[in-house]
């Protein structure tokens, strides 16, 4: 079997928004403000179109949380939410980024959001 590959390009916060938690103030995250989870959202982006595939990453200083979702007609112009569990927060340093692919097969990455959690 033959995959092709796409190049991926690394766009600036100009063109899109790097996701952000919900729960977070500024770039830091209490622990107390997550205790149920945290919302984890995806705003609308220039040229979102039915098919795109979003994978979101979520980083903590210990584990890396990933998640797959295709954009419907419905989604478009929308945000999109994730919910992370509690456990993916943990004391430290954290960051948040996702990666855009078109049903062409064009690729591009947000600008990573970094955060810090304390107590």
């Amino acid at each position: 079997m033959i995959t092709k590959l796409h190049k991926v390009v690394t766009v600036t916060s100009a063109s899109i928004n790097p996701p952000y938690i919900q729960e977070a103030v500024g770039t830091v995250i209490h622990l107390t403000a997550v205790v149920n989870g945290g919302t984890y959202v995806v705003d609308a982006y220039e040229g979102m179109e039915e098919g795109d595939l979003l994978t979101v990453f979520y980083k903590s200083s210990i584990d890396e949380w990933k998640a797959f979702y295709v954009v419907s007609a419905s989604d478009v112009g929308r945000p999109i939410i994730f919910m992370l569990p509690a456990e993916a927060f943990v004391l430290g340093a954290a960051s948040a980024r996702y990666m855009i692919t078109s049903p062409s097969g064009n690729v591009v990455q947000s600008p990573v959001a970094e955060y810090e959690v304390i107590r």
